[in-house]
């Protein structure tokens, strides 16, 4: 039986699950030495069927207020191979919920991402199937109000996830080269970053994946929380899709210098051709 045994109560279903999420903690006790985190930054948002998910260290939250990844040094720039985002779809079953990731910051999964499900006074707690692991999420209803999910495609390649409430967002995007990948993000920004020089159309490939969370004010976004730290206080795009209508996003090169990409709708069914 796993160290982290809580009593397992009620039985929850897919509708249990969606709204948006923040975890309160994740303790590891079988990783040695044991891991036990109470400050990485993380939300998970579900809608029906279609989630997104992104994990940012403490040291990063606040962002960097409008620097560029440019001005960065190196060893910053390596410690942000920490963060993590994923999005796709989840399914629950006997309260077991199985996570599948269509698009994935760190690239190649290192098993499945499988959890079971228990209600607690303080939230639910998610126990981990193929790992030994319990995470505690919190749920504020107030903030899923008028909950939709969209996924998206640039046309050359890249794929979106938008899932959004009345009040909040989660936008995950991945490179174009996502599914060419054998090593991950935190892997290959070292690499990058081993160089006395490294070459700027290589850390604008790696850093083109974004992970962004915040705040819609009157159909604007505007982030609060990012995998690009550089990106907090950004207005990420200005009015929330309706109807199927384009989404224009707004980004920013490693230099820092402003650029738009225009993605369009894409039905669920049409996902595997995208991936």
């Amino acid at each position: 039986m796993s160290a982290l045994a809580e009593p397992l109560i009620g039985n929850i279903t897919d509708r249990d699950v969606i709204g948006l999420w923040k975890r309160a903690y994740i303790k590891a006790p079988a990783e040695k030495p044991s891991h036990e985190d109470h400050e990485t930054r993380v939300y998970w948002f579900q809608a029906p069927e279609l989630y997104a998910d992104l994990r940012v260290p403490a040291e990063f939250a606040s962002g960097f207020g409008g620097a560029a990844l440019k001005d960065l040094d190196c060893d910053t720039l390596f410690r942000l191979g920490k963060c993590e985002g994923f999005a796709g779809i989840s399914t629950v079953e006997d309260s077991v919920c199985t996570w599948r990731r269509f698009i994935n910051l760190q690239g190649p999964e290192d098993g499945k991402d499988i959890g079971r499900l228990s209600y607690a006074p303080d939230g639910m707690y998610e126990h981990g199937v193929e790992a030994d692991f319990v995470e505690l999420w919190q749920n504020d209803p107030s903030r899923s109000s008028g909950l939709r999910a969209e996924i998206y495609s640039d046309g050359d390649g890249r794929v979106a996830i938008l899932v959004h409430s009345a009040t909040h967002f989660l936008f995950a995007c991945d490179r174009p080269d996502r599914t060419r990948r054998l090593t991950t993000f935190q892997v290959e920004l070292a690499d990058a970053l081993i160089c006395p020089n490294p070459q700027t159309d290589l850390l604008n490939s790696l850093f083109e994946a974004e992970y962004s969370f915040g705040h819609l004010h009157s159909g604007a976004a505007v982030i609060e929380l990012s995998t690009l730290p550089t990106r907090v206080g950004d207005c990420l795009f200005e009015d929330v899709p309706v109807n199927g209508d384009p989404l224009r996003t707004n980004h920013r090169f490693f230099d820092g210098q402003p650029y738009h990409r225009q993605w369009h709708k894409v039905a669920r069914d049409r996902v595997p051709e995208l991936l």
